[in-house]
């Protein structure tokens, strides 16, 4: 994981984002200087405790848009908007599974693959052992394909 993370005035002057509460913006502060160089932040609780934030601060971020869950991590959802990286100092995320549930759009930003089947989502209400298509999974964690 690399020691140095951008940020886009894009993003972070946004109107959706500019609209967040103050805690819920430190979190996202937070969950991208966590993320690998992936963009995938699989150490949320510790990114949690230094926003002092919860539960609610992480479901305004998935309802505004600003992370993607995977499975039991999140994916910043601008990621490749906003970090370069070169490739000697690039390492791939140690997530490759979940990220296979992902795509990147032309712009940079990741969204879900439309023929991606989810399974043991926690964080979206599914029961361990059920598969769901992506599409489903989006429309229960207000994701837009």
């Amino acid at each position: 994981m690399g020691e140095r993370r951008m940020l886009s005035r894009a993003i972070v002057r946004s109107d959706a984002f500019c609209a967040l509460e103050p805690k819920a913006q430190l979190l996202f502060y937070h969950l991208v200087m966590d993320a690998d160089d992936d963009g995938v932040v699989g150490s949320i609780r510790i990114a949690q405790a230094d926003a002092r934030a919860g539960y609610a601060e992480m479901k305004a971020l998935e309802a505004a848009k600003f992370i993607l869950p995977i499975g039991k991590v999140y994916a910043i959802k601008h990621w490749w908007c906003m970090n370069t990286l070169r490739k000697d100092r690039y390492r791939p995320s140690t997530y490759q599974d979940e990220l296979a549930l992902l795509e990147r759009k032309p712009d940079g930003s990741y969204t879900y693959r439309k023929d991606a089947i989810v399974e043991n989502m926690g964080k979206t209400g599914a029961k361990d052992g059920c598969q769901l298509t992506a599409t489903n999974v989006a429309t229960q964690v207000g994701a837009v394909i």
